[in-house]
């Protein structure tokens, strides 16, 4: 077994080929593909604060990749880790993980290991579940949910939806059911940059997203991955004016709501998704996944199966752990107070 750091942009960009065959042959999530992992880096984090630390194994070909990198404070964590709602290694085949990680010690400087948003069912927990626990933190973090459609007509085609359920799907379509709905995809529609632009920047003004939360450079890399046909858009206009943007990631039989542009008209993000979720689901069963989040909307109007997210935290000493533990649970109690007061 051959074990590489990647630490330049050429070398990533040389990583391309091997890593897709990877992709393809363990079925790994859009957030762990080529094109997310190097766009993410490329547009998102490539500054002198921030080390390309990505590693590859070897064996007969490459058999696992690791989407790495070190931050500002010294800690290893995967690459747009904060914008990857599911986050991961790729792997086809065993790996003996005490001794990748004592290569990992020798060969990276970092303080500690932050991984979040990690599925229990992740390559990732299984690594560090092999490893020493005295050195560990596990939290559950976040939750995701995921709506099982049959093929049929939305919402007549979820089993478990009971009638006021359905009812309530029915009465926000039709709030908006003049309005136009497309799916734009790049093989047939250009990418809409300036009117995304627009809808961002309107749900900044009214306070709904908070400022920076959709810049120029994270629009820039959403494009390219449209352009990659990793993302399709679900669109509502009125007047020749975008009211509703969702940008979808797709994988496999799998949708996954990725970010939401919507107006201030009452519901309309709701409308958003129903209209989506019965385009899609006409010609086949799917499944839907409404990404990280427990937010009531997802829960009162789609009533999905939840399942949780959880953040591991690593250490080189049980100082370092017990320092983290305490300044963390300060954070989070002054937090708490700001929120109760402010």
């Amino acid at each position: 077994m051959k074990i590489r750091v990647i630490n330049s942009n050429l070398d990533f960009e040389n990583l391309r080929v091997d890593w897709e065959h990877l992709s393809n042959q363990t079925r790994s999530s859009v957030f762990q593909s080529f094109d997310f992992t190097y766009l993410s880096w490329r547009y998102e984090l490539n500054s002198t604060a921030n080390s390309l630390s990505i590693v590859a194994v070897y064996d007969e070909g490459l058999i696992a990749v690791f989407p790495f990198y070190v931050d500002k404070y010294k800690r290893l964590r995967f690459i747009n880790d904060i914008h990857s709602d599911f986050c991961d290694f790729i792997q086809r085949e065993a790996i003996n993980y005490t001794d990748f990680y004592s290569f990992l010690n020798k060969n990276i400087y970092f303080r500690s290991i932050r991984l979040i948003n990690v599925k229990r069912e992740s390559n990732v927990f299984t690594f560090f579940n092999s490893l020493n626990n005295d050195y560990k933190i596990v939290r559950q973090s976040s939750e995701y949910s995921i709506l099982n459609l049959q093929k049929g007509v939305f919402p007549y085609n979820v089993p478990h939806y009971r009638s006021h359920q359905k009812h309530r799907v029915n009465k926000a379509y039709r709030k908006y059911e003049e309005q136009s709905h497309y799916i734009l995809n790049s093989t047939n529609d250009l990418f809409p940059f300036d009117e995304i632009m627009l809808l961002s920047k309107n749900m900044i003004s009214r306070g709904v997203r908070k400022e920076g939360f959709f810049d120029v450079q994270r629009l820039k890399l959403i494009r390219d991955l449209y352009n990659q046909n990793l993302i399709i858009l679900s669109v509502i206009k009125s007047s020749n004016k975008f009211s509703v943007v969702n940008i979808i990631l797709k994988e496999f039989d799998e949708y996954i709501f990725w970010i939401d542009l919507f107006n201030d008209e009452q519901m309309i993000n709701i409308a958003g998704y129903i209209n989506f979720l019965k385009s899609i689901s006409l010609q086949d069963a799917v499944n839907v996944n409404f990404a990280r989040g427990r937010y009531f909307y997802k829960e009162s109007n789609f009533a999905p199966i939840f399942f949780n997210l959880y953040s591991i935290y690593y250490f080189p000493s049980l100082l370092s752990k017990w320092r983290f533990i305490i300044f963390d649970d300060l954070r989070r109690l002054f937090k708490l107070i700001y929120k109760r007061f402010c």
